[in-house]
């Protein structure tokens, strides 16, 4: 038996806590179990972080980001530098009150001068792209503007100011009203530097949105559950389904507290390192700080999608990472589930081979060990399983068999186009060391093309139905399969947009439904989002006889086809005629020429 049969994927999240078969929750947010937002960040950039929420600030295109900077806890100050460094100097509101007939004047203040700099923090980070700026325009200060300065900008506190635009006293501002478009770029400080003894006033300094913001970023610390040897399942926002969040968002899982290894350079130590913690790390001079290295008792970043988490489970400690696009995005609370007791204790997966031709149907095998045993404590007995998930965007052809301990079985298979497919293997897996093969045929059309595997098991638990599900982790599983991990890479790493082009060099549209029709065959690869492609029909002068296609397509094998008319559908005259396909992607592009026939 092997034939496509879908089955229902349902996860019951209601189930009460104290069933002997839990879910339970972890959430971050006011109140949350895991804690406050601003009680468990580690890192967070270009977005503002409170006790109940993260978020982006609003920024409208045109609009001027100084009037609101106060809000956002920005300020103006006069940076006056002395033997103990560097003293910012509050200059209050005048600069960004919107009041264009009040104005700062350096003379007023006994701590600056005409030429100290004067910092301009927004408060946050935005995307800008105009600078304004003028004094009170009225007959008596109109002439009182800067004509020798620079103006500057940067994103963070410790980057270093980059140059916007200047004024030279070879070539002064002679105008009272600046205003120059510049090159969108991030910014939260604008530093104003005069080289002047002339007198000069500032009613307004207006700065401008573009509209958009760089990604924030925020990441948790290293967050424990109540629970050993949990599965890790849904992650939902205050809205609802986290597929909906003006966020994405980010996990990995590992036994201990510490993601990442620091280590000091240290000449006595045996290997030249010692080990440190994050906070000591961070306090160490440039020159003594040695490498990072990655646990390995923990997992890789994965994106959690279709609401799901991909990082493995059976490991008790959690850190996520949250990144907004959009100016005004909110982001309130974050509940994370898990079930217990485990699918299995351990699962372990490869796939062979690790290197293939782009775009060619090659026979893969997924190889799998599967451990259960007894958990310590008070937690039952790992379950087991009998359905898997193979989630990839390869494009799969066929299951061709699924192999128990070297035996082959009877399954079923679903598969979900652009997404992989799931395996009903009509027995339950649960002998520990079991060893399980899925044998199929595909094709690949991105480098580094990841396989992901998930075990699922149906329970019931106070009389609801639970479906738990459970993760791979990539190991060497089959000494007598080369590859190691889930990800399977090209051969060779120039690839090409279109590749494996082949096209028809003669055919008679004369309706007889033999040879009717130019077919055009190709494979888009290494395309990230959605590529727009064309396909036009030429004659030998050059002119354009039909546009045989317009769309837009993802990775994957296509066939085009022209059926010889022309634009006003009426068939061409027999003879030689010209096809270009064009693709337009985001990072590249590419055009491919060739020659058809037609005859009659």
């Amino acid at each position: 038996m092997n034939k496509a049969m879908p089955y229902a994927l349902l996860i019951g999240l209601l189930c009460s806590a104290t069933s002997a078969l839990a879910v339970d929750t972890l959430d971050v947010g006011q109140d949350g179990r895991l804690g406050r937002w601003d009680s468990i960040v580690e890192e967070a950039k270009f977005l503002g972080v409170a006790r109940d929420s993260i978020w982006m600030w609003p920024a409208e295109a045109g609009e001027n980001l100084s009037l609101r900077l106060a809000e956002r806890g920005g300020m103006a100050a006069g940076l006056v530098t002395n033997l103990d460094g560097t003293l910012r100097v509050p200059l209050g509101t005048l600069l960004y009150d919107g009041d264009t007939s009040t104005a700062f004047d350096p003379d007023q203040f006994d701590a600056i001068d005409r030429s100290t700099p004067i910092e301009i923090d927004l408060g946050a980070v935005f995307r800008i792209d105009r600078v304004r700026l003028f004094p009170r325009l009225d007959r008596q200060n109109r002439r009182r503007f800067l004509q020798v300065f620079r103006l500057l900008t940067k994103a963070e506190s410790q980057a270093r100011y980059d140059p916007a635009f200047s004024f030279f006293a070879s070539t002064p501002n002679v105008e009272p009203v600046v205003e120059k478009r510049i090159d969108s770029r991030d910014v939260r400080y604008v530093l104003i530097e005069p080289s002047t003894e002339r007198e000069w006033e500032l009613a307004e300094v207006e700065i401008y949105g573009a509209g958009d913001a760089p990604v924030g970023t925020y990441v948790s610390r290293p967050v424990r559950a109540r629970y050993p040897n949990i599965v890790w399942g849904k992650v939902r926002y205050e809205g609802g389904s986290i597929e909906n969040a003006p966020a994405t968002v980010q996990t990995r899982t590992g036994s201990d507290r510490d993601p990442e290894h620091y280590f000091r350079l240290d000449p006595q130590a045996e290997d030249g390192l010692q080990r440190v913690s994050r906070e000591d790390y961070q306090a160490l001079p440039d020159e003594e700080k040695g490498p990072i290295k990655p646990n390995p008792l923990w997992s890789s970043w994965q994106t959690v999608s279709g609401g799901l988490m991909r990082s493995p489970g059976l490991r008790r400690f959690l850190q996520f990472r949250v990144r907004m696009a959009s100016p005004g995005a909110v982001l309130r609370r974050l509940v994370f589930e898990f079930a217990r007791p485990p699918v299995v204790s351990s699962l372990l997966a490869e796939i062979s081979p690790g290197v293939v031709q782009p775009g060619v149907e090659t026979r893969f095998t997924l190889s799998m060990e599967v451990r259960l045993r007894p958990d310590k404590g008070l937690d039952p007995r790992a379950t087991g399983f009998r359905f898997l998930q193979v989630r990839t965007a390869a494009q799969i052809t066929e299951i061709e068999r699924i192999l128990v301990d070297d035996e082959e079985i009877s399954f079923s298979a679903t598969y979900v186009p652009g997404e992989g497919f799931d395996i009903n293997l009509w027995r339950h897996i649960e002998q520990t060391g079991t060893f399980v093969q899925i044998v199929f045929r595909g094709a690949v059309f991105r480098d580094y093309t990841r396989f992901e595997v998930r075990a699922l098991d149906r329970r019931d638990a106070d009389g609801q139905l639970e479906e738990a599900y459970q993760v791979a982790d990539e190991r060497d599983v089959d000494p007598s399969l080369k590859g190691t991990n889930l990800v399977v890479r090209f051969a060779d790493g120039n690839v090409p947009l279109v590749a494996q082009l082949q096209g028809t060099r003669l055919f008679t549209p004369n309706g007889d439904e033999i040879n009717d029709a130019f077919a055009l065959s190709y494979a888009l690869l290494k395309i990230v989002t959605e590529a727009a492609v064309t396909l036009e029909m030429y004659d030998l002068a050059g002119r354009r006889v039909r546009r045989a296609y317009e769309g837009m397509d993802g990775n994957g094998s296509y066939t085009l086809e022209w059926d010889g008319t022309d634009d006003r559908n009426l068939l061409v005259p027999p003879g030689l005629y010209l096809y270009e396909l064009r693709v337009q992607a985001d990072e590249d592009s590419e055009r491919r020429w060739g020659s058809v026939g037609v005859a009659y």
